[in-house]
């Protein structure tokens, strides 16, 4: 199995930092606290949210033990099973301008050191290996052992099974909590006091995220355009409805979810483009990895694959974008990132 999966209960504690009394347990909110502050995001059609982020005053109100697991915790781990092998094969890695702003921000504010780095709801590893380059250990936290199976080997790191709210490291253990395309699923309270507990004081918490992308870049800009919009016809119009409501979080790229007092200081936002050149044949297999594409094939009853399909338009479309028929004519895709930082509190 490519990765190294250590269970709730299992070894190797000590040596990276494992508790054994985590167990699996997931539900989402939208709430934080008690300071409240109204952001309204608005993205796909279908997925207006409004967020209610509270800053809590009293740390203890927001401490309560986790909820154990329910079904809509179940159906969140078992949605991104069934993707893992493609989530592995055709997600971005991620680009080393985040982990230069992060590194920068960790040396200005951090612990110090670099002994131990948490890669939360760490999917397949993609955050995981490259923190792996940064720090002594990397622990990476996931719900679902389909998705840690399909991450790469990686000497100093390894991976329990929990969930964010509720993971299997110590007290003040790393240096580092890391979210990359995740927190918009959490319970942003419990998340933010499970970070605050299993950090350092003086410790870094990264989040980020991509919103949606645009083909551009390449040597024709007409055809960048043309596939950009058949990409948001399919992102939009026909798979709008069955995007999750959270996801309009991902694309105003975390705005009113940042952590705050008592129990984090220094916050900050900033603001990025990743950039990936791939083949067109890459671009549809990354759309195949959007949970509202999976959602869409389920709810319709349709095989990857076969008609109804809609990423098979997609790609002539793209095709015909390009005026080509090579489907591994590489072009470029980029995406607006936005990156929180903030610094654990001694409260």
């Amino acid at each position: 199995m490519p990765g190294r999966l250590v269970g709730a209960c299992r070894a190797r504690e000590a040596r990276v930092g494992l508790r054994n009394d985590c167990a699996p347990s997931y539900t989402v909110t939208l709430m934080h606290g008690n300071c409240m502050r109204h952001v309204s995001t608005t993205g796909h059609a279908e997925a207006r949210v409004a967020v209610e982020t509270r800053c809590n005053a009293d740390a203890a109100a927001a401490s309560r033990p986790p909820p154990t697991a329910s079904g809509s915790a179940r159906s969140f781990a078992d949605l991104f099973a069934t993707q893992a092998q493609d989530y592995a094969r055709f997600r971005p890695s991620y680009t080393s301008n985040i982990y230069a702003s992060i590194e920068a921000y960790a040396a200005a504010h951090g612990t110090g050191t670099r002994e131990l780095a948490a890669d939360i709801a760490c999917g397949s590893g993609q955050a995981g290996a490259d923190l792996a380059k940064l720090y002594t250990r990397v622990v990476g936290v996931d719900a679902s052992p389909e998705q840690v199976a399909q991450a790469p080997p990686v000497p100093n790191m390894t991976y329990g099974l929990g969930t964010a709210e509720r993971t299997p490291l110590h007290d003040a253990s790393c240096d580092l909590v890391a979210v990359a395309q995740a927190l918009h699923w959490f319970d942003l309270p419990r998340f933010y006091t499970e970070a605050h507990r299993i950090l350092k004081p003086r410790g870094t918490l990264a989040v980020w995220c991509y919103a949606t992308g645009r083909l551009e870049g390449s040597d024709d800009a007409d055809g960048d355009e043309r596939a950009t919009q058949a990409l948001l016809h399919v992102y939009d119009g026909i798979l709008g409805p069955h995007w999750d409501a959270r996801r309009a979080l991902v694309d105003a790229e975390y705005e009113g979810m940042e952590p705050c007092a008592p129990l984090w200081t220094r916050v900050e936002r900033h603001h990025m483009f990743m950039t990936k050149r791939w083949p067109l044949s890459h671009v549809i297999g990354y759309v195949r990895t959007w949970s509202a594409y999976n959602t869409y094939l389920k709810r319709h009853d349709i095989v990857q694959g076969r008609p109804g399909d809609p990423a098979l338009p997609l790609l002539q479309a793209l095709l015909q974008a390009y005026r080509t028929k090579d489907t591994e004519r590489e072009v470029v895709m980029t995406w607006p990132v936005g990156l929180l930082l903030a610094t654990r509190s001694s409260v």
